[in-house]
């Protein structure tokens, strides 16, 4: 399986709402995050500020790193919350209740992708 990518837009964020980049990261597939280098562990998502310049993996561009997130976190967060502040030193980069709404759906449909191509994701070090 590759890297999944997907754009989210907040539009809450002025003057003109802000896009961030949200990246699927699986065992093998290689982090653009602090600990950049091969990922091992659990599915991790990603997210970069697509407006900023920054973070390039594998000859793609994604933006400037802001945050990442176990996969099982994420879905518990989605679950609790409208909005989610992605960083807590820059209140720039916060999904709104939209944003939130679509990065929740992304995330849904990444996993179902994940269940058909593995449908024993334990076997892989997968816990969902």
């Amino acid at each position: 399986m590759t890297c999944r990518t997907a754009i989210i837009h907040s539009a809450s964020v002025l003057p003109h709402g802000k896009n961030f980049t949200m990246r699927l990261i699986l065992p093998g597939d290689i982090s653009g995050g602090p600990s950049s280098g091969i990922h091992n562990g659990d599915p991790v998502v990603e997210f970069y500020d697509a407006d900023m310049k920054g973070s390039c993996v594998d000859g793609e561009c994604y933006g400037r790193f802001v945050a990442d997130y176990y996969m099982t976190t994420l879905e518990s967060a989605f679950e609790r919350s409208e909005t989610m502040s992605l960083h807590d030193a820059a209140g720039v980069w916060t999904l709104d209740a939209n944003a939130t709404e679509d990065a929740f759906k992304t995330l849904a449909d990444w996993k179902l992708d994940l269940i058909e191509f593995d449908p024993e994701p334990a076997e892989m070090g997968m816990s969902f």
